[in-house]
């Protein structure tokens, strides 16, 4: 075949190829004379089809054989003997191609950067931990007991507390007129709860059954009615029943109803949790840290097909907070064009990220085991009681799935391997520290710069979905080519 250079811009390259019309004749040939042996048609003794009824019967589905695997065979050939490693799958456009002329094609690719060596040893990372305190179990205890509190009814006359538990009907305006979720009939109203809409509860405080309370309040400005949001809302809400809590003590029986043998093993069981809970804010921590040393000393070109394929990912998420309210405050200020451009420095940021942590990777050999994988299969399949079987059977049908579950294994070895050799710092602070840098971290957005993408598997077999939910610990992507 020949070949011609047209592009070389970056990591953009471009290649036109010309594969010779004698070479593809043969192949032509060839592919014939198999279907011909194979060939089963009425009237003719297997192996017996006259060639010119192969080729009218399968003349056309031979050519598009011969193109694929010419294109293919010829692509990779020129990969390998120019030592090209794509980001992703090349572009191919045919530009000639029939019995008895040459192929043309031109072939665009962007090819994955040369990354410079790691200086583990010259980074510097903290790890802080901590350990839950007894005021904190205690908090924690009583914050169960207030999840699985019951209620009773209030007396006919006494007035609205905080803590309440009310059935309303209500209707609501902006400038007049009526909006999406502006009315609602029997709707559980829990005063003081934090889901309930800022400002739309407090007012009832104070009231009595039967009564009807008019009140005004602003709309948050990611309101899911885009047309109410940042609005004043004028609301008329009916009071139809209030109930009040009944108190539960923490005790050996409150810890039997959750199945515990008693309040001891539940504390210590809680307890568990919470050091289990503050070690991963404090990996997290670690991470966040590490990444960004590595950002900041490791700028190299990034492919942009890589880059538009991960903002396309944010984008969407992105797009689906906005539809459902759920933008920050900060976000729900922005114009789209400011959003992209925040949302594609972070892309651009876990491109590089993820490439670099699969270049250290590779070049110390870090690999992922079957047992590790089978291990992690286990654990999303423990995610979903009930259907562990379906999961699991997932896995075992779709090789590329079982794929999909290397990446963060091996980010997670790869961190461990630079962590390992880089200068590590030990502190210990109390847990409300702790909690308050991951929070500033999950504020900062791509200060971590992981992503939890959702990995919607489908399960077509079983009509089912596992949205595979990831917590902003992550690191970046792994690009594995």
């Amino acid at each position: 075949m020949q070949v011609t250079e047209t592009m070389a811009e970056g990591l953009k390259r471009g290649f036109k190829v010309v594969v010779p019309a004698g070479d593809i004749g043969s192949r032509i040939s060839s592919r014939l004379e198999e279907v011909s042996r194979e060939a089963r048609l009425p009237g003719f003794r297997p192996g017996k089809v006259p060639m010119k009824v192969v080729k009218q019967r399968y003349g056309q589905s031979v050519l598009s054989d011969v193109l694929q695997g010419t294109v293919e065979e010829s692509t990779t050939k020129l990969l390998s003997e120019r030592n090209l490693k794509p980001a992703l799958t090349p572009k191919v456009e045919v530009k000639a191609f029939a019995e008895g002329r040459d192929l043309e094609y031109d072939v665009s690719l962007e090819v994955l950067p040369e990354i410079g060596p790691v200086d583990f040893a010259s980074l510097e990372i903290e790890r802080v931990t901590a350990e839950p305190a007894e005021g904190e179990v205690d908090k924690a205890l009583r914050r169960l007991a207030d999840d699985n509190r019951r209620w009773k009814p209030a007396a006919a006359d006494r007035v609205i507390e905080k803590g309440d538990l009310l059935m309303v009907d209500y209707t609501g305006a902006v400038a007049g007129n009526a909006f999406d979720g502006s009315n609602g009939s029997d709707v559980r109203v829990e005063i003081g709860a934090p889901d309930v809409l800022a400002g739309f509860a407090d007012p009832l405080i104070g009231h009595k059954v039967g009564e009807c309370v008019e009140a005004t309040i602003t709309l948050p400005a990611n309101f899911a009615d885009k047309t109410a949001a940042g609005k004043e809302a004028t609301f008329k809400t009916t009071i139809k029943q209030v109930h009040e809590p009944h108190a539960i003590t923490v005790d050996d029986e409150f810890a039997k109803t959750l199945g515990f043998d008693g309040l001891t093993p539940m504390r210590e069981a809680l307890k568990d949790q919470m050091r289990k809970d503050l070690a991963r804010m404090s990996r997290t921590h670690m991470k966040r840290l590490l990444f960004d040393q590595l950002a900041e000393r490791h700028v190299f070109a990034t492919p942009e097909g890589l880059v538009e394929q991960e903002f396309a990912a944010i984008w969407r998420q992105v797009e689906q907070a906005k539809t459902q309210g759920g933008l920050d405050a900060e976000d729900a200020k922005k114009s789209d064009d400011e959003l992209k451009a925040d949302y594609r420095k972070i892309a651009e940021r876990r491109v590089r990220l993820g490439l670099l942590l699969s270049d250290v990777g590779r070049q110390h050999q870090v690999t992922v085991s079957a047992e590790e994988i089978n291990r992690a299969v286990m654990d999303e399949a423990r995610r979903y009681p009930g259907e562990e079987r379906k999961v699991i059977e997932f896995y075992r049908s779709n090789p590329q799935a079982r794929i999909g579950l290397q990446a963060p294994i091996i980010e997670e070895k790869v961190v461990d391997h630079i962590v390992g050799k880089a200068r590590l710092k030990e502190r210990s602070v109390p847990a409300a520290e702790l909690i308050a840098l991951a929070q500033a971290g999950d504020a900062a957005g791509d200060a971590a710069p992981g992503q939890e993408h959702d990995h919607d598997h489908e399960h077509a077999q079983h009509d089912h979905d596992h949205d595979h939910d990831h917590d902003h610990d992550h690191g970046d992507h792994h690009h594995n080519h």
